[in-house]
């Protein structure tokens, strides 16, 4: 399947992401400490359950990647600019992204854990150009189970 092998191309990308989206936001961001991650460990999905890992299969945005966070069964939030072209301010079509939820691992991404976006928004306050208000929201084909 297109989409399990693309989440596995991926997966250092995202993992190196989210580990440094958690550097930044411990202790070590309060220090102005810019170092490269030390004594890090792979994250469980246990201790991130909300976890979404988004990437665009199809169309201009083909191959770009996002992180997102479960806020409901079928809504993902995310980034504004994951969802919204920033020199146009154009959506990209829903349809375009695939959804992997329920694991920290890209390499272990199961055809179940996998949903198309059904719905893409940008938050109204978006400012592209400016990267401010930088929100946006994705609405899946199918229910994840990973919690909000």
């Amino acid at each position: 399947m297109a989409a399990t092998r693309r989440f596995r191309a991926g997966a250092a990308v995202a993992f190196v992401a989210l580990a440094v989206a958690l550097l930044c936001a411990g202790p070590a961001a309060a220090s102005g400490a810019h170092a490269s991650i030390v004594g890090g460990a792979p994250a469980s999905i246990t201790d991130f359950p909300w976890l979404a890992f988004i990437e665009a299969e199809t169309g201009p945005k083909e191959g770009f990647q996002c992180t997102g966070t479960v806020v409901a069964p079928r809504v993902i939030l995310t980034a504004g600019h994951c969802v919204q072209d920033i020199e146009s301010g154009k959506l990209t079509p829903a349809a375009d992204f695939a959804v992997a939820t329920g694991v920290a691992d890209l390499t272990t991404v199961q055809a179940s854990n996998v949903s198309r976006g059904t719905q893409a928004r940008g938050f109204p306050a978006f400012k592209p150009l400016l990267m401010r208000n930088d929100a946006g929201l994705l609405v899946l084909a199918t229910p994840t189970s990973s919690p909000p």
